[in-house]
C-alpha cells in the first residue's frame, strides 16, 4: 500500500466535516459568510467606517494615504478584538492580529472594514473546521509533508515568478495531477494555505498585484472528470476557500486546451463561484497567444504552454513550509 493509499484511509470523516462549513455557525447577525459573494455590504451600524472607506478606496484602483491606512487598520484591530474571537466564535483558539496579516484583509475587500472582517471570521471558521488541524498544530506533520512532496513531485502545481505586470503567475497541469489528490481534500488545502502565506508575506507586491492562473488541461480525463464533478465536498470547499474567506486576488485565470470534459466539469463548478471570479476566467484552447500577450512575452509564461520559456520556482524546503503553515493557522490558547 502506498502513501496516498494509507493517506485516503484517513478521510472518512471528511464529508461530514466539509458539510458542516455551510451550517449556522453563531456568527453575528452583521457577519457574512457566503460562498456565492467575494466582498459583503457593509453593516447598518457601521456608518462611521463605511465612510472612511469611501474616502479611502472605492475601486481597486485607489489606496488610502499612510494617514488612513493606519486609521484603517485601527479601526479593524478593534473590531475583531470587540467581537472576543476567543471567546465568542473560535473559543479554545487564538487569532491574528499582527498589521501584516490584517493588511491583506483590508486590500483584497477594498480597505471596506466591515468586508474584511467577514473573510477575516470566515477564514478562522472554516480553517478550524478541517479535519488534523489539532494534530498539525501539536505537532503531527510527518503525513502532511509527504503529502506535499508527492504533490511537489507530480509538479502538477508550481510558482512561475512574476508576470510583466507584476503579477505573480502559478501553474496547473492537469496530465501531472493524481486523481488521489483530489480525494485528499483536506491535506491539499493545507498545502494551498502553506504556500500562500509563503506568497503573501515573501512578496509584498502580491497584496494588490493578485496572481494569475495559467492552466493546462490537457491530460483530463475521466478518472479526474468523476472525481471533480461528483465529489459535492470538493466543490463546495474550493468554492468557499477562493470565495470570500482566503485573503487572495484572482486577477485572470487562463485555462487552455480544454476538452468536452473540462467544459462539463466547469458547467457544474462554476455554479459555487463568485460572479467576479468566473467572469476572469477565461478559455483560450490551443490559441496559446492570448495567455503569452496577457503575461507580457514568452519569457514571462511558463514553459509548459506552447512557446512558453519560464521556469518554476524551487519548491519550499519542508522547516519553512511549515512555518509558513502553522503562520496560516490559529493558535491554540
Amino acid at each position: 500500500m502506498d502513501f496516498m493509499d494509507k493517506l485516503l484511509k484517513t478521510t472518512d470523516d471528511t464529508a461530514k466535516t466539509i458539510n458542516s462549513f455551510f451550517k449556522p455557525t453563531g456568527m453575528s447577525s452583521n457577519s457574512i459568510d457566503n460562498q456565492h459573494v467575494e466582498t459583503s455590504e457593509l453593516g447598518k451600524n457601521s456608518v462611521t467606517t463605511e465612510n472612511q472607506s469611501k474616502h479611502s478606496a472605492t475601486d481597486s484602483t485607489s489606496s488610502p494615504s499612510a494617514f488612513q491606512l493606519e486609521s484603517l487598520l485601527n479601526t479593524f484591530t478593534k473590531k475583531i478584538k470587540s467581537s472576543d474571537p476567543e471567546h465568542t466564535w473560535l473559543t479554545g483558539y487564538c487569532v491574528r492580529y499582527d498589521r501584516e496579516w490584517l493588511l491583506r484583509f483590508l486590500i483584497v475587500d477594498k480597505y471596506r472594514v466591515d468586508a474584511a472582517f467577514s473573510r477575516y471570521q470566515s477564514y478562522y471558521i472554516t480553517v478550524c473546521k478541517l479535519p488534523k488541524l489539532t494534530n498539525i498544530i501539536e505537532g503531527d506533520h510527518e503525513w502532511f509533508l509527504q503529502l506535499s512532496k508527492h504533490i511537489n513531485e507530480t509538479k502538477v502545481f508550481a510558482f512561475y515568478g512574476f508576470d510583466a505586470k507584476n503579477r505573480a503567475v502559478l501553474g496547473l497541469q492537469c496530465r501531472n495531477l493524481d486523481p488521489k489528490l483530489i480525494t485528499a481534500i483536506y491535506g491539499v488545502v493545507y498545502d494551498c494555505l502553506a504556500f500562500f502565506e509563503y506568497f503573501y508575506s515573501t512578496f509584498k507586491q502580491t497584496r494588490k498585484n493578485g496572481i494569475v492562473w495559467v492552466v493546462d488541461t490537457d491530460g483530463f480525463n475521466y478518472e479526474h472528470f468523476k472525481l471533480v464533478a461528483f465529489n459535492r465536498e470538493f466543490q463546495k470547499l474550493h468554492a468557499k476557500l477562493w470565495c470570500g474567506t482566503v485573503p487572495l486576488t484572482i486577477s485572470k485565470v487562463w485555462v487552455c486546451n480544454e476538452s468536452k470534459l473540462i467544459n462539463s466539469a466547469w458547467t457544474i463548478f462554476r455554479q459555487l463561484l463568485s460572479k467576479k471570479l468566473v467572469d476572469r476566467v477565461e478559455m483560450t484552447g490551443s490559441k496559446i497567444e492570448s495567455i503569452i500577450n496577457d503575461l507580457g512575452g514568452n519569457s514571462f509564461a511558463p514553459d509548459f504552454i506552447h512557446g512558453g520559456l519560464k521556469q518554476p520556482e524551487k519548491d519550499l524546503d519542508p522547516n519553512s513550509l511549515i512555518s509558513h503553515l502553522l503562520n496560516a493557522l490559529p493558535k491554540r490558547k
